[in-house]
């Protein structure tokens, strides 16, 4: 191989394969209008409904709260009673009157009390559930948005990978045609560039995929501008166990210590069923006519008390109380589950971004760069005929692989860190 074809050789290859260095930003094409992950973030928070109807759900158990804790409305009463059926008249009989009376209810026990707490406590449970689901969604954009950085990015490796075989490809054939390289190359030279193609035709599948999992939070629209250029950062986390210690705040037990206490509330609820029930009532009488002894008809003023007697609690009272503790332990062993879950969950992810952080660095600090001087090398041994265009090729190929191994391993690494984020509630 002459120098110049040598030359001409090393400087194509060089200019077409630069250092890919993991977590750095790399320019895809100038896009003035794309979006940022932050504004995806409010963008999909803006337009998910279930957070508009928890919230909306939670304010109708706030209006229910402070009902729910008042007293019936008195009853007004009016009557004519003991009228003679012959005449009528007001002033015939003694007994006739026109009544007017007022009464009130007042419910058993504390139950007004308990009612309007039970309600306060549900309208707390679905307030924190709409952050639940505020936090979901966020966990959602986020991961969406780092699968189709993902695949952006691999777009962008396979096509500079692309460039370099189609340099090789052109020089090997110039030097077939000057007898200077076998045929052997060419072919194996072309089936590495159909090989790029295929794997070119599955990343732009998958990065449609992508994008179209991300339109599902923030639209079609919205997601077309979508062109993550660099990994996002986020601050380190904190240790492990400060991070389970603040799990028992996170928005998924305050929800579940909410229907604990409302559950609690209708326990006492129930319970105020064993009391009496009263109700007040008076009345007045108005009387028209005259005495036997000619003096006028006095009016009447009554007063009445009603009491609940609840002699027959067996099949009422008794199963109202243990259906309302039954909800109370199951909300309490709900709590369990979720606080064991949640436990889970980190222990798995904090480990995994432990892990993978690990990967990260030792890929970006020496496994890319020692891929990509053994290729480079490899060239160099090309040109000076010790070595044939296999052995060059898996080592451009090998480069590429370790690349992509690599910006999976920083993605999964930014995956965990979003579990984590969910995990702190941010």
């Amino acid at each position: 191989m002459t120098v110049h074809k040598q030359g001409k050789l090393l400087k194509s290859v060089s200019l077409c394969s630069g250092l890919f260095l993991l977590c750095v930003s790399f320019n895809l094409y100038a896009a003035t209008k794309s979006i940022s992950l932050q504004q995806a973030e409010y963008a999909a928070l803006q337009q998910t409904p279930d957070i508009k109807e928890s919230e909306a759900k939670a304010h109708a158990l706030k209006e229910a709260a402070v009902a729910s804790g008042q007293l019936q409305d008195p009853k007004l009463e009016f009557s004519a009673q003991n009228f003679p059926t012959d005449t009528f008249r007001l002033d015939q009989e003694a007994m006739t009157q026109l009544q007017l009376g007022i009464s009130q209810a007042f419910p058993r026990g504390k139950t007004l009390k308990y009612t309007e707490l039970q309600n306060e406590k549900l309208a707390a449970a679905e307030q924190t559930q709409s952050h639940v689901i505020s936090e979901q969604v966020l966990r959602s954009v986020r991961l969406a948005w780092l699968e189709l950085y993902y695949w952006q990015a691999s777009n962008h490796l396979i096509r500079q990978q692309q460039q370099v075989f189609q340099h090789l490809y052109e020089v090997t054939k110039a030097l077939l045609a000057s007898n200077k390289a076998q045929q052997n190359d060419v072919i194996q030279a072309q089936l590495e560039l159909d090989d790029l193609q295929n794997r070119l035709i599955n990343t732009e599948q998958q990065l449609d995929t992508a994008r179209a999992n991300l339109a599902r939070w923030i639209g079609k629209a919205m997601a077309s501008r979508a062109l993550p250029s660099a990994l996002p950062h986020w601050k380190r986390p904190p240790p492990y166990r400060t991070l389970q210690a603040n799990l028992k705040h996170h928005p998924e037990i305050n929800t579940t210590q909410n229907l604990i206490a409302a559950n609690q509330a209708n326990v006492m609820v129930a319970k105020q069923q064993y009391k009496p029930g009263i109700a007040l009532g008076l009345k007045y009488g108005y009387r028209q006519g005259k005495n036997f002894d000619r003096s006028t008809r006095s009016d009447l003023m009554t007063a009445n008390v009603s009491v609940d007697l609840p002699f027959f609690t067996k099949n009422r009272q008794d199963k109202t109380l243990s259906a309302s503790e039954s909800r109370l332990v199951a909300s309490e062993e709900g709590r369990q589950a979720t606080y064991r879950q949640l436990k889970e969950t980190l222990a798995a992810q904090y480990a995994a971004w432990r892990s993978l952080s690990s990967r990260a660095l030792l890929y970006q600090k020496t496994l890319i760069p020692e891929s990509k001087a053994y290729a480079e090398s490899t060239l160099i041994t090309y040109q000076n005929n010790k070595t044939d265009f296999q052995n060059l090729a898996d080592s451009y190929i090998r480069e590429l692989e370790t690349q992509l191994s690599g910006l999976k391993v920083a993605t999964d690494q930014a995956k965990a860190r979003v579990n984590l984020l969910y995990l702190q509630g941010l």
